[in-house]
């Protein structure tokens, strides 16, 4: 139809905006043509948060990791209430920032009808200000607003240039409530495993009897615990429906816990389940070369589509990577396959370089946790912004 963007607003589930970003994705590949995303989330005034509970802290980790161009707010109850999460934006968001409040608190008037308070100069001159002063690059008017309000903004910021943004901080993951940074400081990050059908038998019995109730509470006790992410495991042998089951467990999480959720498969088509149910910026866990490079293929460009970190085994065709050169050369091969075929950012790459067990008392597994240290450095010191785990 002509369109010279696309924005997306008055938004108040985040996982709502992340589908509607995957549906103009598929409409632009529909129509051969790509056109800018604006992204626009409204916030309630009490507490300043989507209606869902999701912070400002989240939208931006979890928009900006969606490869939109412009992020921002719209609707709400007028300027002033939107001006924490505004200033919030305006110092870390890398993206363009927009602001679009309605004119005023929604009133009823005498005969039933909606009045919108706020006056055309006073609405311009609180938006002049969050250009002049935070930097917004974008203004408009919402619900209430009336040509008289978009002309009165438009002489009070014509000719003004926005700021410059803000270079991207340090990477953070993020829940449908909040994010946290990926790397914690101090150090370590601490990822509760406990939601795992592999390693706990509490949580195999749980998800062999569907008690998704009591997932979550396992969930909850590793929040408490101290757990920063959440691993989620499901596979059972006993079952067929891990993706199904993957995705049951990922969205009652979501709603539930403020900690973000880390995927734990090795099929593919589990992973896209669960990224299309959480509502976050999550972390994948895993990918390898043990069978080649086809799985990577696959799960790479679906962590780059939902934004997701990656994390990736020091394994390949020959099997585990056991001395360190071995391990940074399997790494090197996954980071440049992850880089420059599917464009992941290194800053979310995350390398765990294994180690064998060394309680057997066989001298060839020995020396593994000293090489697993030193692939460690290695890995650390010859592959710029990678993380390890």
């Amino acid at each position: 139809g002509g369109a010279d963007l696309i924005i997306i607003e008055t938004a108040q589930d985040i996982l709502e905006v992340k589908a509607a970003v995957f549906g103009t994705r598929e409409a632009f590949k529909e129509a051969g043509r790509t056109l800018p995303i604006q992204t626009s989330v409204s916030l309630l005034p009490q507490g300043g948060k989507m209606l869902l509970g999701t912070d400002i802290q989240a939208v931006l980790t979890t928009l900006a990791a969606l490869d939109v161009q412009v992020i921002g707010l719209n609707c709400s109850t007028g300027p002033e209430d939107m001006r924490d999460a505004i200033r919030y934006l305006s110092e870390t968001s890398p993206l363009p920032v927009h602001c679009i409040p309605n004119a005023g608190l929604p009133l009823q008037g005498p005969d039933g009808e909606t009045i919108f308070p706020e006056k055309p100069e006073p609405l311009a001159a609180t938006l002049g200000e969050f250009v002049e002063r935070y930097g917004v690059g974008i203004v408009g008017g919402c619900c209430g607003t009336t040509p008289d309000h978009i002309r009165a903004l438009r002489e009070r910021v014509d000719g003004r240039k926005p700021a410059e943004r803000p270079q991207p901080g340090p990477p953070q993951v993020s829940s449908m409530m909040t994010a946290t940074p990926l790397v914690q400081e101090p150090r370590p990050t601490l990822v509760g495993e406990r939601v795992n059908s592999q390693g706990s038998r509490k949580a195999k019995e749980l998800l062999l009897a569907d008690d998704y109730d009591g997932i979550v509470t396992v969930a909850e006790d590793q929040v408490n615990g101290g757990a920063h992410v959440l691993d989620l495991c499901v596979a059972l042998t006993e079952r067929q429906d891990e993706d199904a089951q993957m995705s049951a467990v990922a969205e009652r999480v979501s709603l539930t816990q403020p900690a973000p959720i880390q995927v734990d498969s090795t099929e593919p088509e589990v992973i896209e389940a669960a990224l299309e149910h959480i509502p976050g910026r999550a972390i994948v866990n895993s990918v390898n070369l043990e069978a080649g490079p086809d799985k990577l293929n696959r799960v790479a460009p679906l962590a780059k589509a939902h934004g997701a970190a990656l994390i990736a085994l020091t394994i390949d065709e020959q099997g585990m990577a056991k001395t360190a050169e071995r391990k940074l050369e399997v790494a090197k091969r996954i980071r440049d396959i992850c880089l420059e075929e599917h464009g992941l950012d290194p800053q979310v790459l995350i390398f765990d370089a294994l180690t064998f067990t060394l309680t057997t008392g066989d001298e060839e597994w020995r020396p593994s946790a000293v090489e697993t240290i030193e692939g460690i450095k290695r890995i650390k010191a010859e592959l710029p912004g990678v993380k390890t785990s």
